[in-house]
């Protein structure tokens, strides 16, 4: 009957940890996967942590562990809500963007303060399709971590070349091999 009792009381804090942790996501808002900065990272595991120890513990009372929870959800959102209303509380939870690479030129200073080495910068860049810091204008280090890029930009060369179609002389500029062919079945 002991294991029963223990069974049964494990399966309802685990449903009931659940239910808790679907209100506490609904609640908190998406930011919590499409921005995640550092606080809200952590904010993700703390809750699933709580959750866990409240739902498994023995020796922790399942209504503590409820207080707990909403404890820090409360926490969350008033931090969240201070961040949106005030810019500097924003740079202060959230951190701000670092400039990482200026006109083409790595600024090394920058990196060291975002403990960011050349190799995660390379791979950081690669994800954006750029192999050649040549071919950077501005890298900036978003405070959730991702690295937006500004490419220099690249004149594009069009090789003109004058044709002759239904007696009359155009010059036209090649786009694709699809737009070349539909011109051709115009003849």
């Amino acid at each position: 009957m002991g294991t029963d009792f223990h069974f049964l009381e494990i399966t309802v804090k685990t449903l009931c940890g659940f239910v808790v942790i679907l209100l506490l996501t609904r609640m908190l808002g998406k930011k919590q996967l499409s921005n995640v900065t550092f606080f809200t990272y952590v904010t993700g595991i703390t809750i699933g942590s709580l959750t866990a120890s409240m739902v498994i513990e023995p020796d922790t009372n399942f209504f503590e562990g409820l207080v707990s929870l909403a404890l820090w959800a409360i926490l969350t959102v008033l931090v969240e809500f201070l961040s949106l209303k005030s810019s500097k509380a924003r740079v202060l939870l959230d951190g701000q963007p670092t400039l990482v690479i200026k006109k083409g030129e790595i600024l090394e200073e920058a990196l060291a303060q975002c403990r960011l080495n050349m190799d995660d910068l390379s791979m950081m860049l690669r994800k954006e399709d750029v192999f050649s810091i040549k071919d950077v204008a501005y890298a900036i280090l978003e405070p959730n971590g991702q690295l937006s890029v500004m490419k220099k930009k690249v004149p594009k060369v069009y090789h003109g070349t004058t044709c002759t179609f239904k007696n009359q002389q155009q010059m036209f500029f090649p786009q694709s091999l699809s737009w070349i062919a539909t011109l051709l079945r115009k003849i």
